[in-house]
């Protein structure tokens, strides 16, 4: 969430835009184009992730796998957007926040 989209030259794909709603006005698709965004990156991340643990397993403990993501709520308050994911791994479960201070 924190490469800006593009940035990697090996992978042009990886990165998010999050970064271009700071500053930006918030409407009725702002919700909408976030939980998207977001839910590419992680989707995005989870591909690169499994290509690399098929072909070098030891790479990665259980703990490190991003095997599903469960849910994924954004809220916006007055100019702010604020976005709690939570995923799953073999090994667990995690929540984060995502915040305009995060980023």
């Amino acid at each position: 969430m924190l490469s800006r989209y593009g940035a990697n030259r090996f992978h042009p794909t990886f990165g998010s835009t999050l970064q271009s709603y700071i500053g930006g006005l918030v409407d009725a698709n702002t919700k909408t184009n976030v939980y998207n965004e977001v839910l590419r990156v992680l989707t995005n991340y989870q591909m690169q992730q499994d290509q690399l643990f098929q072909a070098n397993p030891s790479v990665f403990s259980l703990s490190e796998l991003l095997q599903s993501v469960d849910t994924i709520n954004v809220h916006v308050t007055y100019d702010a957007v604020f976005v709690t994911v939570q995923v799953s791994n073999p090994a667990g479960s995690a929540s984060v926040t995502i915040s305009p201070s995060s980023l």
